[in-house]
């Protein structure tokens, strides 16, 4: 096992209670003031900070994550005993109440999250895969011009998160489902219409409700967009169902039903300006190179992603910037079906489709191609297969794509 790297030792020493982290979250929340979110679940048993940028719209992803609860523990049959504990850091706490839990601090899609035993003490730290994410802490905390405390909820507080992507939330009202699923509900929306063309290359912004995602426009620019996305708004009066869930998204009364574990928020009133809105700015990337049926597929933060349609006997092909880029357009096919052969060699029992399900009408693949570091082409794999009932592109995240290719077949009549 290697060595905890200097981010991690400064985190286990300035946060070596649960008091610590909440104290923390707190500080980090005073700071923000005004430009800060603050969700509070199941009680306040979780608490998640989210940041505003400066129009007052919230970036949906989240700078702090409390949860003053423990994860539980399992046992997996036949997996033999569990490795034995880590070694504890430091003394006992000489503190009440306390006890287990986790803090996460994110930085975009990565976070480090520290954990707390039964007895409020640090237990263990997960790091992110980015080695640069919150470099700077470690020399910031050697400094000592404040308490580590203080210094931390400083670095917390002068993030930007919104440098990870141009999604945006405009939320008049908190609602019980909670930032990131409205977020997500417009997200989906958004990447249809983007995807199928509805809305058109060039347009500088577009919005969707964030509650069944039915209403969606764009303009020239935010303010523009807003405005005729208010007149959709009018027009079909996107708010779900009081007692059945819509699609994604539960009804009224299920949220109610949720209330115990869920946004401790209640539902805001009926009426258009309460109705959250999904708001993108849509990037223009640089044109591809290759010729051929380029369309914009969304990533999961909102940036603009180009694929390279293609149609197929029976179907089409997907194929990410990065990988069109980097392969001939002519060994697409041969490294799909390479990966495919290998990945039934390893894998040759394939899972019978559930009969409770609607009539099967595609099987999706995806596929790796390419390197996301270097950028070069590997040894092809394939990374998903799954049968459906329906193909849905607002579910294909863009940047997990641009690597790597999505085959779809129809089934036969």
């Amino acid at each position: 096992m290697s060595d905890p790297s200097p981010i991690v030792l400064a985190l286990r020493d300035a946060l070596p209670t649960r008091v610590h982290a909440e104290m923390l979250f707190e500080q980090a929340a005073d700071l923000l003031g005004a430009s800060g979110w603050v969700e509070n679940w199941a009680g306040g048993t979780r608490r998640v900070l989210f940041r505003r940028d400066p129009s007052g719209d919230v970036v949906p992803w989240p700078v702090v994550t409390l949860r003053l609860v423990g994860s539980e523990d399992f046992e997996i049959e036949g997996a033999g005993e569990a490795p034995p504990r880590p070694e504890r850091y430091g003394r006992a706490p000489n503190l009440h109440g306390l006890g287990p839990g986790d803090i996460q601090i994110h930085d975009g899609k990565e976070s480090y999250s520290i954990r707390y035993d039964d007895d409020g003490r640090y237990f263990e730290t997960s790091a992110p895969h980015s080695r640069d994410l919150l470099a700077g802490i470690p020399a910031a905390l050697a400094r000592r011009t404040a308490q580590p405390l203080e210094i931390l909820s400083e670095v917390l507080a002068g993030l930007d998160p919104g440098r990870h992507g141009p999604a945006r939330l405009a939320v008049p009202k908190p609602f019980p489902c909670g930032i990131t699923d409205l977020w997500n509900k417009g997200l989906r929306a958004l990447r249809q219409a983007v995807f199928d063309g509805s809305v058109p290359a060039g347009t500088a912004c577009a919005v969707a409700d964030g509650l069944t995602g039915d209403a969606v426009a764009w303009g020239a620019s935010r303010e523009e967009a807003l405005v005729a996305w208010r007149v959709r708004v009018a027009d079909v009066r996107p708010w779900p169902s009081r007692t059945e869930a819509a699609p994604g998204i539960p009804g009224e009364e299920a949220w109610k039903e949720k209330a115990p574990t869920g946004l401790d928020a209640p539902m805001p009133k009926r009426v258009p300006e309460n109705i959250p809105a999904a708001i993108l700015r849509l990037e223009t990337p640089p044109a591809p190179s290759i010729p051929g049926d380029w369309k914009r597929l969304l990533a999961d933060n909102g940036a603009v992603v180009p694929v390279l349609a293609r149609p197929d006997p029976n179907g089409f092909t997907l194929i990410g910037d990065r990988a069109a880029a980097a392969i001939p357009p002519g060994e697409i096919d041969g490294r799909l079906a390479r990966a495919g052969a290998a990945s039934r060699r390893a894998f040759p029992q394939r899972h019978e489709y559930p009969e409770e399900l609607p009539p099967k009408a595609c099987t999706v693949t995806t596929y790796r191609l390419v390197d996301e570091a270097t950028g070069k082409p590997i040894e092809p794999e394939r990374e998903t297969e799954a049968q459906s009932p329906e193909f849905q592109i607002a579910g294909v995240n863009g940047e997990r794509l641009r690597w790597g290719a999505l085959r779809l077949r129809w089934e036969k009549p």
